[in-house]
C-alpha cells in the first residue's frame, strides 16, 4: 500500500497553518485523507493531539466505522493513539459525497452562527466569496445545514449525513464547528476559508443591523 507521506505532510501543514489563526484551539478539530473507496479507508487525526505542533504520526489509517486499522494489523500491540472519536462523522461524508478530503475546525465565528441560525440554517447571498465554494451561478445564494449537535456520535454521524446539501461544501453542527471538504486539499482549505469569510460577514452584519435598529 502507497505510504502516502507527502499528501500527509501538506496535510500536517493545513493543521498548523489553521491551528496559528485559531482555528484548532485546546486539541479541537480534526482531519483526515481517503485513501481507499471501496471497502472505505482514511487517515483521521489521532485524537487529543495539539494541532498547532506536527509530529510524524499526526494521522492514524482507520475503516468505514472508524476503527483503527493499525490495531487490526498488529493485534496485541499497546494501544498509544486513537483515532478521533469524531471519525464516524467523517465516514459518513466520504459515503455521501466524492470528497477526498474532510477537515473540521472550531472557530469563534463558526460556532456563533451555528447557534444563531440553529434549526434554520444560514442563508447568505450576494456576496462575491461565494465563489470561493466553487458556486458561479449569477445572485447565487448559499444556505448551509446546521444540525443538532446530538451527544452520541453515531446519532450525530447520521445527522450530518443527512442534513448534507449535495451544492453545498459543508455543514455546521450547533454548538460545535464546521466540516467542509473537497475532492483535493486544496479545494478542501479553500472551502474552510470561504466559509469562514461568510461567517464573519454575516456575524459583523448583525451586529451593524442590531446597532441600527437600537439606534
Amino acid at each position: 500500500m502507497k505510504n502516502y507521506k507527502k499528501e500527509l505532510r501538506l496535510l500536517a501543514g493545513v493543521k498548523t497553518d489553521f491551528a496559528s489563526r485559531g482555528w484548532m484551539m485546546a486539541t479541537s478539530g480534526n482531519f483526515s485523507l481517503k485513501v481507499k473507496e471501496s471497502p472505505l479507508q482514511f487517515f483521521i487525526s489521532v485524537s487529543g493531539r495539539d494541532k498547532s505542533i506536527n509530529l510524524p504520526d499526526d494521522f492514524i489509517l482507520v475503516n468505514e466505522w472508524g476503527e483503527s486499522l493499525e490495531l487490526k494489523k498488529k493485534p496485541g500491540t499497546k494501544v498509544v493513539r486513537k483515532p478521533s472519536v469524531e471519525a464516524g462523522i467523517h465516514a459518513e461524508i466520504y459515503k455521501k459525497r466524492t470528497a477526498g478530503i474532510v477537515l473540521h475546525v472550531h472557530t469563534l465565528y463558526n460556532t456563533f452562527i451555528s447557534k444563531h441560525f440553529r434549526g434554520k440554517g444560514v442563508l447568505i447571498e450576494g456576496l462575491e466569496m461565494i465563489k470561493g465554494l466553487g458556486r458561479w451561478e449569477e445572485n447565487c445564494r448559499v444556505k448551509i445545514p446546521i444540525v443538532p449537535n446530538f451527544h452520541d456520535l453515531a446519532e450525530l454521524a447520521s445527522g450530518v449525513a443527512k442534513s448534507i446539501d449535495p451544492a453545498v461544501p459543508g455543514i455546521l453542527i450547533e454548538g460545535h464547528g464546521l466540516y467542509a471538504w473537497g475532492k483535493t486539499l486544496h479545494e478542501a482549505k479553500r472551502n474552510v476559508e470561504a466559509f469562514e469569510f461568510l461567517f464573519q460577514y454575516s456575524v459583523l452584519e448583525n451586529q451593524l443591523m442590531k446597532g441600527v435598529k437600537n439606534g
